[in-house]
This record gives structure tokens, C-alpha cells and sequence, in this order.
């Protein structure tokens, strides 16, 4: 019984932790790109975090398709037009 049980305990902990990491190299990317403003780096990974939450999928799709947007964030205003042009 036991085998069983921890293959199927291993899947979610096998997602969280691929989360995890797509959350993390995406906010090392932010953190490169906006090294001389912490205050906005932190409010884009409050708004991507709440537009992707724990949708591993989407989170991929976000920074795959606007990672090199980042390099054009300015203010607070680009990183909410980025967001909503994402969920649209």
C-alpha cells in the first residue's frame, strides 16, 4: 500500500517544485532587467504572480512570449499593460 500511496503523494510535490523554479528564473530575469528599481520589480512579481497564481502552463506561455518586454518596462503603468495584453 504504501509504494502506491508515495508515487501518487510525488505528483503534486513533482508540480509545486516545477513552479517553483518557472517562478524563480522568471523573477531572476525581472531582477536582471530592473536592477536600478527594486520597487518595480516587486510590483511585477506581485501582478504575474497574481495573473499566473499555480498555473504552471500559463506561467511558461507569460514568460516565453514577454520576456523581452522587460527590457522596455518603465513605469508601473508598461507592467500593467503587459499583464492585461497577456490576458487578453
Amino acid at each position: 500500500m504504501l509504494p502506491p500511496l508515495l508515487s501518487f503523494a510525488l505528483i503534486p510535490f513533482l508540480y509545486l517544485f516545477a513552479l517553483i523554479m518557472a517562478y524563480e528564473t522568471l523573477f531572476v530575469r525581472l531582477d536582471i532587467f530592473l536592477k536600478n528599481d527594486k520597487a518595480l520589480a516587486k510590483f511585477a512579481k506581485i501582478k504575474i504572480f497574481k495573473l499566473c497564481f499555480l498555473n504552471l502552463k500559463k506561467l511558461n506561455k507569460f514568460a516565453k512570449e514577454n520576456t523581452p518586454d522587460f527590457l522596455n518596462l518603465k513605469d508601473k503603468n508598461d507592467i500593467v499593460s503587459l499583464v492585461r495584453k497577456f490576458a487578453k
